[in-house]
């Protein structure tokens, strides 16, 4: 790993059921990641198409994080397994972030 590598950061999306993304937040929680926040969504498939699927409610948590991308590759593989075929996660690699206060918060540094 190089020294840019180290100090990338990954902004990472989860799309999960309404209520099920508790073990986002405490897998966060114990890998000491310290920006996440949630977000309510909803689907967009036609009420028929999800009724053909056996799925009522089109409610959706949106769970959000930035991490160092090693860590945040660590847990994209955690929740990837956890929620096997029944979310969406994507991520986006961060470029630039305005400042090194910013980027010092964003990893999780906050002293």
């Amino acid at each position: 790993m190089n020294n840019s590598d180290k100090k990338a950061l990954k902004l990472v999306f989860t799309i999960v059921e309404h209520g099920k993304s508790e073990s986002i937040f405490e897998l966060l929680e114990e890998n000491n990641i310290k920006f996440h926040f949630l977000c309510q969504g909803m689907g967009t498939a036609p009420s028929n198409f999800r009724q053909m699927l056996g799925l009522d409610d089109s409610s959706k948590d949106i769970v959000a994080f930035v991490s160092e991308l090693e860590k945040a590759n660590n847990l994209i593989e955690k929740i990837s397994e956890s929620y096997h075929q029944s979310g969406i996660l994507f991520s986006i690699n961060l470029s630039s972030v305005g400042g090194i206060n910013a980027f010092n918060i964003l990893k999780g540094d906050l002293a």
